[in-house]
């Protein structure tokens, strides 16, 4: 997270989560080899406009990770 948000301190940032939590907010992890390699922060939201969606607030993979492949959609074959 903190090649996506460099202003943030880990007190800040745990602090923010706390209260985002409290909101709805989740945080998903991609792992590697037992090493995470993205984030996805997200949370349900409910509008007139949009119905019941998802809101992203963070999507980010490891710079060392990039141009991986981790992000692309994989086709499900149709039965």
């Amino acid at each position: 997270m903190n090649q996506l948000r460099t202003e943030l301190t880990q007190k800040t940032y745990l602090e923010l989560l706390e209260e985002m939590r409290k909101d709805g907010y989740s945080l998903y992890a991609l792992y590697k080899d037992y090493r995470i390699v993205s984030l996805a922060g997200l949370s349900w939201r409910v509008n007139f406009y949009y119905k019941r969606h998802v809101f992203i607030y963070e999507l980010i993979t490891d710079s060392a990770y990039r141009s991986s492949g981790f992000g692309e959609k994989e086709e499900l074959p149709i039965n």
